[in-house]
């Protein structure tokens, strides 16, 4: 057990700068204004240009999201009936853990935009 908890550690340690890594490598990829900006007027029209192209994969986003939530919702109503078909009386903790879940999901994606005033 304890070789595994060792183990454990040191991946998780590795994991973490390996994460830390690619995100940082694919911000320079996507975004290559902002990381090789070198004053601040080139650094602002930077950040603009990259605001407008991230926005504008949000509703390719928010579908596949959508999409996603559908399913995981469907999922869970099965795996619900199922379970109270079975005789388990205590669905509560499965009802919020897959049904609910994808629900709050979709809410956020749709109020997001609301929230920050965008279109």
């Amino acid at each position: 057990m304890e070789k595994f908890i060792k183990f454990a550690k040191c991946w998780m340690r590795s994991s973490s700068k390996l994460l830390i890594v690619a995100v940082a490598m694919l911000f320079m990829f996507m975004c290559p204004d902002v990381a090789l900006a070198q004053d601040i007027s080139s650094g602002i029209s930077a950040m603009e240009d990259v605001n407008t192209q991230v926005w504008g994969y949000y509703p390719v986003f928010s579908t596949l999201v959508y999409i996603i939530c559908g399913f995981w919702g469907g999922i869970g109503a099965v795996s619900i009936i199922i379970k109270y078909n079975n005789g388990d009386q205590d669905i509560k903790k499965q009802f919020v853990m897959t049904v609910a879940s994808p629900i709050v999901v979709a809410a956020l994606i749709y109020g997001i935009p609301k929230i920050l005033g965008l279109n």
